[in-house]
């Protein structure tokens, strides 16, 4: 399927690896011009050289870090010096750390919002006008299944990640009539370095080993098995291509149907 979304602009936040990673190269096998951040400049640098050889795409590496009010602008005004506008947004972060509730302070609490609800923001701060002007845009975030059924020992991803949906949703009704979409994606258990450690430190804190900890995980989903990061940039590409054009304000959960929810 062509996904119209040739020689775009697109920039995908935290994509030096994982889920962010798989979603940049997805995007830019599809013809994209490509925008990667991460706050470490050598593994951003390989990762979109990387993708750069493998799909012949144009791709900027910048180092960033998002979780300050000047790292979302300088990655928006390099896009913009370089390919001259963004037409794709995905927002994502690394996740917070894995804690309960009771262990958790006011400050773990605060870096957690800037981490996770900021650092979306601003970047949604720096695109959206240009996308009004020119009657077009895909913002997509990516987010987490705990938004919708809280996971055990995510109590900051489990409360703060709630907050970018009631920002998408709030866009996406002020902003519709402009062409642009916002949607957010929640993965479920995905396979990646983040997940396998979340499996080690819960398998010390229960007293179990890790593997007991992913056969649980797996045991609670229809399919068996984790996701993997190519799977979740699947559905963020279809999001973001022309076909998707009438579906805004929605959330998409991607995880092999372990949500219980009707809705």
């Amino acid at each position: 399927m062509d996904l119209g979304i040739k020689e775009k602009v697109a920039l995908v936040a935290a994509s030096s690896t994982g889920i962010g990673y798989a979603v940049a190269r997805g995007l830019a096998g599809e013809g994209v011009r490509l925008v990667m951040c991460s706050r470490n400049a050598r593994r951003i640098g390989e990762a979109a050289g990387r993708i750069e050889e493998e799909t012949g795409a144009q791709v900027l590496a910048v180092e960033a870090d998002l979780t300050t009010e000047q790292g979302p602008s300088k990655v928006v005004a390099a896009a913009i010096q370089r390919f001259g506008q963004v037409d794709i947004l995905v927002t994502n972060t690394g996740g917070p750390p894995s804690m309960p509730y009771g262990d958790l302070s006011s400050h773990q609490f605060s870096d957690a919002f800037q981490l996770l609800f900021m650092s979306a923001q601003r970047l949604v701060d720096g695109c959206l006008p240009g996308m009004k002007e020119r009657q077009w845009g895909r913002i997509i975030s990516i987010t987490s299944s705990a938004c919708s059924e809280p996971i055990e020992g995510l109590a900051l991803s489990n409360s703060v990640r709630v907050s970018i949906h009631g920002l998408l949703k709030t866009l996406s009704q002020e902003y519709g009539q402009y062409g642009i979409t916002f949607n957010a994606l929640q993965p479920g258990f995905t396979w990646t370095r983040r997940v396998q450690e979340l499996a080690s430190r819960m398998g010390k804190s229960r007293g179990v080993t890790k593997q007991e900890v992913v056969d649980s995980w797996f045991a609670s989903i229809p399919l068996g098995r984790a996701g993997t990061p190519d799977e979740i940039a699947s559905a963020v590409l279809y999001l973001a291509s022309r076909q998707a054009a009438f579906i805004n304000g929605t959330t998409l959960r991607v995880d092999g149907g372990r949500g219980r929810h009707i809705f």
